[in-house]
């Protein structure tokens, strides 16, 4: 039986009613702002928190308004992806709950908005200074928004870089196979189409990995852009840091393409050798990569490699590590080996001096047992050949590769520290005798001798400073000898008892020796130097280690 028409009981429109029943109210005006609950616009939210969140990028702010988080894009609430065992996995509630722990509590602060999204705020947040955006991308709650930061290129690359980072460690959704949520939106797929980004064969450790953590499609137009050989390096590079969150040296482009042409003209490509190095800028500038060239000279150049111990192990945020992923170990540790690369390589790319500093610095810890050596050629050539034959294993490279760096690097080690130790050895008299030349202008102003006294000394009980108890920094000398004379001629009986006579309680001062009278003499003697500057060493390479995360 048909149901009753639900609309009968209205009576149909007049037939002189236009066809278009909002016709007749005139077209509003664009430009207006919206009304605000407080009596304010839709562009101010001074004065006003986080009372609650909405979903992964929405939250409620005090005046009861929708505010959108400016520059990210968060999986839609009822959104889900599928994990390693083919499990659904909630991704729109958990990358909610993320937002709502960060702004839980915490002091929040909305910024200036920067635009509207269908009648809601846009704008960015910080809880307790922490950019609520950055965090979020960081560590995989979010996706960048790189069209919606075209104004902001600072934030937008480091909005890129983070979610970059994510997606390399696997974290958050990008421990899951989803569909971006602008895509979502349009045309949800089901989650048995859902496919992963790209292959995820097991690498091993020495084995070139996919462009570190970059979105499949920018992935292969930096490719594209590569081999494209009508585009200058330059071109290249701005491209990786507007679009890919990822810092590349115009130079290694260039060299990138000269080995290609060498190799017959060989795409350049994922697997390709060669390939340009991906930095990653840690934005604490000249500091941090002077504090982990410290750390690099301490460990000569194994601090990336030992640094991924840590990582692997779980000390460091945002790293995938034993705890958070089910790759093989190795994996684990080579996927954390190559972030630590990309953060050396971008120091000596933008900060060279500030690094190469550092280095320095911290490569003097490991000769510090030098010190108690005698400074002969065959001890400065153990140490140097085995500083050097260390710091070239570990560079970057295959093992064979490796040992042969590490034997380079003996040799440039031992010929370096024998050669340099012997020019300093030889050019200490001459340094002592410059300083003794520049110490001696302090004595130019001295008084001059008076007519009367040649030898500008007063005779005792004329001009004299009288003595005291305490010790004086004036000596009396008026038992000098009245004239120069070779400092081994003997004095006569007369002179050396007119000294002996003229000596008071202050003129006496101990004799310095340059003999150590026993072990216990030279232990309380240097007693803390060697470790206090052991311990300082030590944290600068703690430090170095921490600024790799």
């Amino acid at each position: 039986m048909p149901q009753d028409d639900p609309w009968a009981a209205f009576p149909p429109s007049s037939p002189d009613a236009p066809a278009d029943p909002w016709a007749q109210f005139p077209v509003a005006k664009g430009g207006r702002k919206a009304k605000a609950r407080n009596g304010g616009t839709a562009s101010t939210l001074d004065g006003e928190g986080v009372t609650g969140t909405v979903d992964g990028d929405t939250l409620r702010a005090s005046s009861g308004r929708s505010v959108r988080l400016y520059g990210v894009d968060a999986p839609e609430l009822k959104q889900q992806g599928v994990n390693a065992l083919g499990q659904p996995v909630a991704i729109g509630q958990q990358s909610r709950n993320a937002l709502a722990e960060i702004t839980a509590n915490n002091g929040t602060t909305f910024g200036s908005p920067v635009g509207e999204s269908y009648g809601r705020p846009v704008a960015p947040l910080s809880a307790n200074g922490l950019d609520v955006g950055h965090d979020l991308a960081r560590y995989g709650n979010v996706l960048a928004a790189p069209d919606y930061l075209a104004a902001d290129p600072e934030r937008r690359f480091d909005y890129m870089q983070a979610e970059r980072l994510a997606r390399e460690n696997g974290l958050g959704i990008h421990g899951t196979r989803f569909q971006p949520p602008a895509e979502f939106r349009k045309a949800p797929l089901p989650l048995d189409q859902l496919t992963p980004e790209r292959s995820t064969v097991a690498q091993f450790w020495d084995t070139p990995t996919p462009f570190a953590g970059m979105r499949p499609e920018v992935e292969k137009t930096f490719i594209a852009m590569i081999n494209d050989r009508s585009l200058t390096p330059e071109q290249v590079a701005t491209y990786a840091r507007d679009n890919g969150g990822f810092v590349v040296d115009p130079a290694d482009v260039a060299k990138s393409r000269a080995q290609s042409d060498k190799a017959g003209g060989k795409p350049i490509g994922i697997g390709y050798r060669d390939a340009p190095k991906i930095m990653t800028d840690q934005r604490d500038g000249a500091t941090g990569a002077a504090v982990r060239g410290v750390g690099n000279g301490v460990l000569p150049n194994w601090l990336e490699e030992t640094g991924a111990v840590v990582d692997t192990l779980g000390a460091t945020p945002g790293r995938e590590n034993i705890w958070n992923s089910d790759r093989r170990l190795a994996d684990i540790w080579a996927n954390n080996e190559a972030q630590n690369e990309s953060i050396t390589a971008y120091d000596r790319f933008a900060h060279p001096y500030a690094e190469t500093a550092g280095e320095l610095t911290g490569g003097l810890v490991p000769v510090l047992p030098a010190l108690k050596m005698e400074a002969t050629a065959a001890n400065l050539a153990k140490i140097g050949g085995a500083y050097g034959f260390v710091a070239g294993a570990g560079r970057e490279g295959t093992i064979p590769e490796r040992l042969s760096s590490g034997v380079i690097g003996a040799g440039e080690g031992i010929a370096t520290t024998v050669l340099g130790g012997k020019a300093l050895e030889a050019a200490a008299p001459y340094a002592s005798r410059a300083m003794n030349r520049l110490t001696s202008k302090s004595r130019v102003g001295a008084p001059e001798a008076s007519a009367g006294n040649l030898d500008g000394v007063s005779p005792r009980g004329t001009d004299t400073i009288p003595m005291t108890s305490e010790p004086s920094d004036v000596v009396s000398q008026a038992a000098a000898p009245p004239r120069p004379h070779p400092m081994d001629q003997a004095q006569t009986p007369a002179q050396m008892a007119a000294r002996s006579a003229d000596i008071q309680p202050g003129d006496v001062v101990p004799i310095p020796s340059n003999q150590v009278g026993s072990v216990e003499e030279a232990a309380a003697k240097d007693a803390g130097r060697v470790a206090g500057l052991v311990s300082v060493l030590g944290f600068a390479l703690a430090a170095g280690l921490s600024n790799l995360s």
